[in-house]
């Protein structure tokens, strides 16, 4: 290997004055720019929480049944309409995706999922009596009250049938 480094280096100049290497480095630059931009067209997957199918284990000693939670990570990405389980298979249709990851969130997440200013959640808050949590830094507020306040001020979801 060092030998080829050393015949690189001493044709160093005649190498970078080839036009070859130029139209190489074009080509190399039009491929990064393009997986640059396949890359921005599909956006990473977003963790939504753990599986919480409950599968039981029946082949104990005694014959008896253990339940086992799957636990299994769930991502999901904005333009998908469903999620698959890697782990047990179970498909979570984006109408039962509410039922997925913590049921806890702050009122700037609520508001981004929700499309609802954070002045309106909080007078949501208010009025119908949501459980609170969390610090006093960072309030929290559970998502079942607020999908339940937003679904009596706004309608059904976009995408949820009821």
């Amino acid at each position: 290997m060092e030998r080829e480094l050393a015949t690189i280096r001493f044709h160093w100049d005649w190498l970078m004055a080839h036009r070859l290497v130029l139209a190489f480095e074009a080509d190399v630059n039009e491929v990064i720019n393009g997986l640059e931009y396949v890359r921005r067209m599909n956006p990473p997957a977003i963790r939504i929480g753990q599986c919480p199918v409950v599968r039981t284990i029946e082949d104990l000693p005694d014959g008896s049944e253990l339940p086992l939670l799957c636990g299994t990570t769930l991502r999901v990405r904005p333009d998908d309409t469903e999620v698959r389980c890697r782990g047990c298979g179970a498909v979570w249709p984006r109408a039962r995706w509410r039922e997925l990851g913590s049921p806890w969130a702050d009122y700037a997440h609520l508001s981004t999922d929700l499309g609802v200013p954070v002045g309106t959640l909080w007078y949501w808050a208010k009025k119908d009596g949501w459980q609170i949590g969390g610090t006093r830094g960072r309030r929290l507020v559970l998502r079942a009250d607020a999908l339940a306040s937003y679904e009596r001020y706004r309608g059904p979801l976009l995408g949820e049938t009821g």
